[in-house]
C-alpha cells in the first residue's frame, strides 16, 4: 500500500499579524510512503536521504504511536518547496 501526502509551501510571518495570519503559495511538494523492510528514502538531496529526514520522522512517529514497527520507503515525487527559504512555517 502507498499513500501519497501533497502539502504547500505556507508563510506564517505576514507584517504584524505575526503567527496569526499565514498564507499557502502554489508550490507543492509530493512524497510517496510505503511499508518497508528497511527504510530508503530517494528523489531528494542524498544529505537528507537518512532517518533524520523530517518525513522520515514523523512517519515513524505515526508507526510508534499505532505500535507498527517497519521501515518505511520515502520517494519525493515532486520538491517545488525550496530548503530553508522560509517556505515552510
Amino acid at each position: 500500500m502507498k499513500i501519497t501526502v501533497r502539502s504547500p509551501a505556507t508563510s506564517a510571518n505576514l507584517g504584524s499579524a505575526f503567527d496569526c495570519a499565514g498564507i499557502a503559495f502554489a508550490l507543492y511538494n509530493e512524497l510517496s510512503f510505503a511499508l518497508s523492510e528497511r527504510t530508503e528514502i530517494s528523489g531528494c538531496e542524498e544529505k537528507y536521504a537518512n532517518e533524520n529526514n523530517l518525513a522520515c520522522s514523523a512517519f515513524k512517529a505515526v508507526c510508534d504511536k499505532v505500535n507498527v514497527k517497519t521501515g518505511v520507503k520515502i520517494e519525493f515525487l515532486k520538491t517545488d518547496i525550496p530548503i530553508a527559504r522560509g517556505l515552510g512555517s
